[in-house]
């Protein structure tokens, strides 16, 4: 009899402590995660919407895709894919060809953090005055994206696997940079 009251002690504490550990790791990636939010006020004009974006959290926001939709917008910002940004850091984007602004378009966000897990930010923009728009609502989330954009791929066609999952992609750059494989 005691040795089974034994073993369902020893079965609940096992629970207890797996359970402990999920709660430490979902802390642990909570500390460092991205978060993108919003800057102030937005500007529209001449057909042009600027808007900041900015990291409020304490891991670096990677692989950064951005695109803006609405009831006829559906757009990428100008000089700006594939992004990246520190914590704290701001980026202003600028999309072209927004049409009327009088209904509320969506900045919608993905990106990644350090050990690859997927986030998505969605930015409810409203025009406030005739060039004006400011952030509505803002929706975040985890292991979820919202842009159509494809995700990273790697390597890129023409380039070498430097990878540690590259077979001898060291070895592959090394005869590149001898010039045997390939031109520079």
């Amino acid at each position: 009899m005691a040795t089974l009251v034994l073993a369902g002690f020893t079965r609940s504490l096992a629970s207890r402590t797996k359970s402990l550990a999920e709660e430490t790791a979902a802390d642990q990636r909570a500390q460092w995660r991205p978060v993108l939010l919003p800057g102030p006020e937005g500007t529209i004009s001449n057909r042009k919407l600027s808007v900041e974006v900015r990291n409020a959290g304490r891991g670096p926001a990677l692989f950064v895709r951005a695109q803006l939709e609405g009831e006829v917008v559906l757009t990428s910002p100008l000089d700006w894919g594939g992004g990246a940004l520190a914590p704290s850091d701001i980026q202003q984007l600028i999309f072209e060809d927004v049409r009327d602004h009088s209904v509320p378009v969506q900045l919608l966000l993905d990106y990644r953090d350090l050990a690859g897990r997927s986030y998505a930010t969605s930015i409810t923009l409203v025009r406030r005055g005739e060039e004006s728009v400011y952030a509505y609502d803002v929706r975040w989330w985890e292991d979820h994206t919202v842009t159509t954009q494809g995700d990273a791929f790697y390597p890129q066609p023409g380039t070498t696997d430097v990878s540690p999952e590259g077979q001898k992609g060291q070895a592959r750059l090394q005869n590149k940079l001898n010039n045997k494989e390939g031109n520079w």
